[in-house]
């Protein structure tokens, strides 16, 4: 190779537009958007999000994180401007390296669909975690074995790690300007083994209480049972 080629090969290399893929999972918020007829488009193809579940996430799906080649969610029931199916970019935020979209309704986009995208990885959210998300509007205190922490409001998580051995917990609620009475107290499962991704929503019921819960919980032995040849 001439010294002139071997230059401007070395520029495109360096001046080439960099592609790389994140292994997305997706969680469905409610049996609506579960049901829905969606497709992904990926870097191996596009597929159809079949088994979509609110309490469980979805496999893995190879994202691509190039600006001028992102990845798409379709939304086949519903048309965009150009009487194609609606589109929703999907953006994963700069450091996330295990992605977990929320897929979440809304009313405003084309697509009828909005997302909320957190890390996933067991670096981030280690097993026997209970991780919080805070969707009632008001901010929150959760305790447990004696212990407090500030749940704010705003889809941000919040970790708890009870540590020890696998052992049931009281859990208790309390609204962050009332930290004296307890609006919600239950006894919880804690499992070193299990991540326990836990949103507080608010209550359909009010004679249930203000607030209720959604548990999506990962087992990891039964993580391992499934990679393992056979199962």
């Amino acid at each position: 190779m001439s010294r002139s080629r071997w230059f401007f090969t070395l520029i495109y290399v360096f001046l080439a537009p960099v592609s790389f893929a994140l292994p997305l999972r997706i969680l469905a918020w409610d049996d609506g958007i579960a049901a829905r007829d969606l497709e992904i488009v990926c870097t191996k193809g596009t597929f159809k999000l079949e088994g979509l579940h609110p309490l469980q996430r979805s496999r893995i799906f190879d994202v691509s994180v190039q600006a001028d080649a992102p990845s798409l969610i379709l939304a086949k029931d519903k048309l965009g401007s150009e009487g194609k199916p609606a589109q929703l970019i999907v953006k994963i935020p700069a450091g996330i390296k295990n992605p977990l979209m929320l897929l979440l309704p809304d009313e405003k986009a084309a697509s009828g669909l909005r997302q909320l995208v957190i890390e996933d990885s067991t670096s981030d959210f280690d097993w026997g975690t209970i991780r919080l998300v805070n969707t009632s509007g008001k901010p929150m205190v959760f305790g447990w074995d004696k212990k407090r922490v500030m749940v704010p409001d705003g889809w941000k998580p919040i970790d708890v790690a009870p540590g020890g051995k696998a052992r049931n917990i009281g859990a208790v609620l309390y609204l962050a300007d009332k930290p004296d009475k307890p609006i919600y107290s239950a006894v919880w499962e804690h499992r070193d083994l299990f991540r326990q991704l836990v949103f507080i929503v608010p209550s359909e019921d009010l004679s249930r209480g203000a607030v209720d819960f959604k548990f999506v919980i990962e087992d990891q032995q039964e993580l391992n049972s499934k990679a393992t040849p056979g199962n």
